[in-house]
């Protein structure tokens, strides 16, 4: 019951302000053992703007139920269980992943207004003030924009310490010229979109098409831009994390793609390392408060 009326009393608010969506901003992510990242992750999103989440399970074994219902309870976040495996990197990037987001599309048609189409490890980090939902409102007459990574490398941490947010644990980043950073994640407007073909990109209705963000139409089919444009907003993407979770992650990584060695992971993230980034600084107290940290 208490579920019911709350989402009925967040409706009735939508309609009292003249909005035609439920959600102005939801986010549609896929995620699998990542239940020490969720919690941080969604109250960060919470702070910039994000009012929903569409979250796809893909056989994780650890706690995440009990850090998710206090957000289903509320309904804040959805659910959807995603038992797919996949046989090979190619299948996990354009089935499974992308067919999960094909149905967080049809999911959000007509109740969000944008759908932030990203992965547990990246956090949409506003740069021109202080709420995602402001600054997409430059872009609303495209069928999505597209903003740069921004690898984080694990700033030499094997762990992370008690009582601390990995926003304000890990700062340092790749150089910005990188290649990878050309790569983009997508906030699109579902009701433009008629599917999801890769994690990246998707395909547009007629007459819409992606742009990035200095608004131009220079993102191709890999989603790939023409630069790396850190003025609006930026997808900081923690892709190691710590030095032990990378450990694991590329154990994973090597079922699926063996060129992939975990015992040369140090390889992998010495470029990531290079610049001090402190673009997440005036995000770690309120979100401290928000997770129950002590504030000093």
């Amino acid at each position: 019951m208490k579920r019911i009326f709350l989402l009925f009393l967040c409706a009735c608010i939508h309609l009292l302000n003249g909005s035609e969506y439920r959600y102005q901003l939801a986010i549609g992510a896929i995620f699998r053992d990542e239940a020490p990242y969720l919690k941080e992750w969604i109250e960060f999103h919470k702070l910039v703007g994000v009012e929903h989440f569409y979250l796809y399970n893909n056989f994780s074994t650890d706690d995440y139920e009990s850090v998710l219902q206090p957000y289903i309870d509320v309904g804040e976040v959805e659910l959807i269980q995603w038992p797919y495996t996949s046989s090979s990197w190619e299948h996990w990037l354009y089935e499974i992943q992308a067919g999960a987001y094909t149905n967080c599309l049809s999911l959000a048609r007509g109740k969000a207004k944008w759908l932030a189409i990203i992965d547990i490890d990246e956090f949409l980090t506003p740069l021109s003030g202080d709420y995602v939902p402001d600054i997409l409102k430059d872009y609303e007459a495209f069928g999505g924009v597209g903003f740069n990574w921004k690898l984080f490398g694990h700033s030499g941490l094997l762990d992370l310490a008690p009582n601390k947010l990995m926003i304000e644990s890990l700062v340092r980043t790749a150089a910005h010229d990188r290649s990878t950073h050309l790569g983009i994640k997508s906030i699109v407007r579902p009701e433009r979109v008629k599917d999801c073909h890769h994690p990246h990109y998707v395909s547009y209705a007629d007459g819409f098409y992606h742009v990035n963000s200095n608004k131009e139409p220079s993102i191709n089919s890999q989603g790939v831009t023409n630069g790396v444009y850190y003025d609006r907003l930026a997808i900081n993407h923690y892709w190691s994390r710590t030095g032990n979770y990378l450990y694991k992650k590329l154990k994973r990584w090597h079922v699926l793609a063996p060129h992939v060695i975990p015992e040369q992971w140090p390889t992998y993230v010495e470029s990531m390392n290079v610049l001090l980034d402190h673009s997440m600084d005036r995000f770690v107290l309120p979100l401290r408060k928000k997770m129950g940290y002590p504030i000093d």
